[in-house]
Parts: structure tokens; C-alpha cells; sequence
């Protein structure tokens, strides 16, 4: 947690703080929300669950969760290969 400006209080707007950043960093665009989005698509590529992630973000529903985890094609990709040398497999 952030303290606040007044003693035994919590930040609660970090809008202000968040602009500074992105000017230094150049990133004028990037929204917070674009960082937890990001966050979670990284958590499930890298084969956490959808449950984990969620409980990660705080999210109470897993549907929740899957919009924010964006797969990339790529382990969509590896997956369906995986699934389809098992149907071959079990046809042989």
C-alpha cells in the first residue's frame, strides 16, 4: 500500500503520480489499466491458472478474468498442436 498525504491514510487517486511516470518514461498513452491487462495476459501464457490469475487481480469471477488475459497466438497455437498429437496418437 501507498501512504497518503495525511498520516495513517492510503492513496486511493494515483492519476496524478501515474502521469508523472508516463512522462518520464515516455509512455504518455499507457493507461493503468493497460498494466493489469498486461499482467494478466503474462500470468496465463506462463501457465498460471485462470483461478490464480484472478485471485491475483483481486477478481471475484473468472469471467472477469478472462478478459483481461489476452493470449498470444502462440500458445493457442502450441496448445492445439498438443491436443491434436494427442486425438493422432490415440487414433493410431
Amino acid at each position: 500500500m501507498i501512504c497518503g498525504s495525511k498520516e495513517g491514510q492510503y492513496l486511493t487517486d494515483f492519476q496524478k503520480p501515474w502521469r508523472r511516470i508516463r512522462e518520464k518514461a515516455g509512455l504518455d498513452k499507457v493507461r493503468i489499466h493497460d498494466l493489469r491487462h498486461t499482467y494478466a495476459s503474462v500470468a496465463v501464457n506462463s501457465k498460471e491458472s485462470l483461478q490464480m490469475t484472478g485471485k491475483l487481480l483481486g477478481h471475484s469471477n473468472t469471467t472477469t478474468t478472462e478478459r483481461y488475459a489476452h493470449l498470444a497466438d502462440d500458445p493457442a497455437h502450441q496448445a492445439a498442436d498438443r491436443v491434436s498429437g494427442l486425438i493422432q496418437n490415440s487414433l493410431n
